[in-house]
């Protein structure tokens, strides 16, 4: 078998859950292979989620110590796409565990944060989620759907200072942007300030 009937199968034992299999799997194929890397990281992974980060956090710390950012980047690949498989079966916890064990090896993957952002809401973590937000502001200040998203979350509790500031910062970067015009004349209103309400 070639690496890519390997990972077709790792991929449906992970389809099912069934991360036992995943680990004696890859097991079985260093064992009669030899050494390869990318069966290292997916039999890591059949370890983290079943609740053991050790293997995982282990390969990082190496890659880290060698200044292996290539490789960093391409491992941040495999946990990202599982975390979207796991999102894709509606498991958000474990999307979000794998999406956080993503940023460790590359923290400028963008749609990482988007799709961690995305399992934040859904499993309502309002606050981790605003967190997240306000980090990406710093990352990628032009990327309008963060003062979308970031705006959204401060008026979904009541926080309408901080949601117009929000909007107020994303019309900076799009001034006509429908729906925060829409959302900052709302807050503005909630929070009795008619006469800049009129101005959006």
């Amino acid at each position: 078998m070639n690496t890519s009937d390997y990972l077709s199968q790792l991929i449906f034992y992970f389809q099912e859950n069934n991360y036992q299999l995943v680990i004696e799997y890859c097991e079985n194929i260093l064992n009669q292979e030899g050494d390869d890397n990318t069966i290292k990281v997916y039999l890591a992974l059949g370890y983290f989620c079943l609740g053991d980060e050790e293997y995982i956090q282990t390969i990082y710390l190496d890659l880290l110590l060698n200044d292996a950012q290539e490789e960093l980047q391409f491992i941040a690949q495999i946990i990202f796409n599982l975390g979207q498989l796991k999102f894709e079966q509606q498991e958000f916890q474990l999307a979000t565990q794998l999406y956080q064990q993503s940023l460790e090896f590359d923290n400028q993957y963008i749609p990482t944060y988007l799709q961690l952002a995305e399992c934040l809401s859904l499993t309502r973590q309002f606050e981790q989620g605003i967190s997240l937000w306000e980090e990406l502001i710093i990352l990628k200040p032009d990327l309008i759907i963060i003062y979308e998203q970031l705006g959204q979350l401060w008026q979904n509790i009541s926080e309408y200072e901080k949601a117009i500031a929000v909007y107020q910062q994303g019309l900076q970067y799009q001034k006509n942007n429908l729906q925060i015009l829409a959302n900052l004349a709302c807050c503005c209103l909630q929070n009795n300030q008619f006469s800049l309400a009129k101005k959006y």
